[in-house]
């Protein structure tokens, strides 16, 4: 994807980490972008998938502005590089929807109701 490696910066130009990954929901429509925060050349980085629907993202040249503030992404649920089946369990997706108040999770209430 053209996402992938990309600087992610908040509104104030700060940088906050990069696109490690994206991905897509069974219909091709994305899904999570993938930020990469902390470690170093990638090692040891934490990894929060923040689903597409739950911010602004905008681009200036090979950079992607988030219109949420880093203090949202240092709360939210994240998972290392050794643990991509996180993504795949239930509870986590229920988590990480629930941090962001999008859909995923919004459904999953009216559902249980």
């Amino acid at each position: 994807s053209e996402f992938i490696g990309k600087d992610v910066n908040d509104q104030a130009g700060e940088n906050i980490g990069t696109v490690d990954d994206v991905v897509f929901d069974n219909q091709g429509n994305i899904n999570y972008i993938i930020l990469s925060r902390g470690g170093v050349a990638g090692i040891g980085a934490d990894l929060v998938p923040i689903p597409f629907k739950a911010d602004k993202f905008s681009f200036q040249e090979d950079t992607i502005i988030l219109s949420m503030d880093q203090q949202k992404l240092e709360g939210a649920p994240s998972f290392s590089s050794g643990e991509w089946d996180e993504l795949s369990r239930q509870e986590f997706q229920q988590r990480v929807h629930g941090y962001y108040g999008t859909e995923k999770h919004q459904e999953k209430q009216q559902q249980q109701q």
